[in-house]
């Protein structure tokens, strides 16, 4: 073979119609216009040589390292050279060029998309070039944009808030491009990835065809720049090998509508939940509180201490009760008061006073009884 363009460069244009490589290399059958008849019975698809694909020099393309050469449609316009130049047998592919498409694919001819998939038919319909329609701000309505807004989160309560005033909804996207400042890149299933240079919309989105997504950005229409929206449509899985920091500077508003767990095991890097709180604490919970403490319970209240219970209250003690106060200490009750002892318990009211005062309605002509007398 000669030098490969030592005699001058062999260019030629065409479509693709087979991405299937067997070797699985990026090679793509491509029909070049003046080097293949557009009749399929005359060349079928599968007697197009392959093309070899050149990517760019951010791409080690080898063992691994780099991007894979599959970005290629059946469909798609090609541009590139014959390696062995006229002979016109090794095609490789150098760019890809888009056009405005004026009809559908036709397999039962060749420069067609066998599979009649590309171009589709929105696009013909419409007279739209093949660049996307979210780099072109155009013909937004079939677009993951329309997608967003019809699955948007409304409505979200807000822990106590009776009046139903703090409730959020998922902001709106603030995707306002101008071309051609939003580079787009999206694949067949309808994964895309957008960023957006234009002047104080600048974002970043990624987007799933499952309905996640998460978009970063200025121009919000309530939010300030560079505000995060993150959905997860399905689980969300975070897993950290090292510590995790967090700080917010505003306000935290969590929403579960299922339930919570929060769990601190007891292995050798695991450690105690502290809690800080620099003011107020309120909780309030609708159906029972339940908890068990398997060692010891120490609170300190350096202020008053109120507990109201609106029924009844048992309070159980295996062990020694022991209240001591510094003030006095009041027992009320509105109707009957029981001190309950086991069989054999005596019960002792004992103190340094001279007596004991018993004040009762029914006590008799001397409610006092000297405190040697409970001796």
């Amino acid at each position: 073979m000669d030098i490969m363009g030592q005699a001058g460069f062999v260019w030629w244009f065409g479509v693709v119609e087979d991405t299937d490589d067997p070797l699985k290399l990026g090679r793509v059958r491509v029909r070049i216009f003046g080097y293949h008849p557009p009749n399929k019975k005359m060349l079928p698809t599968d007697d197009l040589p392959w093309a070899h694909p050149l990517q760019d020099i951010t791409s080690a393309s080898i063992s691994g390292v780099g991007k894979s050469p599959t970005g290629l449609v059946a469909g798609s316009h090609v541009f590139g050279f014959f390696r062995d130049g006229s002979n016109a047998q090794q095609p490789v592919v150098m760019f890809s060029v888009g056009g405005i498409p004026d009809e559908v694919a036709n397999k039962k001819f060749g420069f067609n998309d066998p599979s009649e998939t590309y171009p589709t038919k929105e696009y013909v319909d419409k007279k739209h070039s093949d660049v996307n329609f979210l780099a072109t701000g155009e013909n937004t309505d079939k677009t993951v944009i329309e997608d967003r807004k019809k699955d948007k989160k409304k409505d979200v309560p807000v822990a106590l808030d009776s009046n139903d005033v703090e409730k959020w909804t998922e902001p709106e996207s603030p995707y306002k491009p101008k071309y051609p400042k939003n580079k787009v890149f999206a694949t067949e299933s309808g994964m895309v990835e957008e960023w957006d240079d234009t002047k104080d919309k600048e974002r970043h989105h990624t987007y799933h065809p499952g309905g996640s997504f998460e978009e970063v950005a200025n121009g919000w229409e309530k939010d300030p720049k560079g505000t995060r929206v993150h959905k997860v449509k399905g689980n969300n899985y975070e897993i950290l090998a090292g510590d995790d920091f967090v700080h917010i500077k505003g306000s935290a508003k969590i929403t579960v509508d299922g339930s919570a767990k929060i769990y601190i095991g007891a292995g050798e890097d695991s450690g105690d939940l502290n809690i800080q709180v620099d003011r107020d604490v309120n909780l309030y919970v609708t159906g029972n509180v339940r908890g068990t403490v398997e060692k010891n319970v120490d609170l300190t209240v350096k202020k008053k201490y109120r507990e109201t219970v609106e029924d009844s209250r048992y309070f159980k003690v295996n062990g020694d009760f022991v209240v001591e106060a510094e003030g006095n200490i009041v027992l009320k009750s509105g109707k009957n008061a029981v001190v309950k002892t086991a069989k054999n318990s005596d019960v002792f009211l004992s103190g340094e006073a001279p007596s004991i005062k018993l004040n009762s309605p029914r006590g008799g002509s001397d409610p006092t009884v000297p405190v040697g007398d409970l001796t």
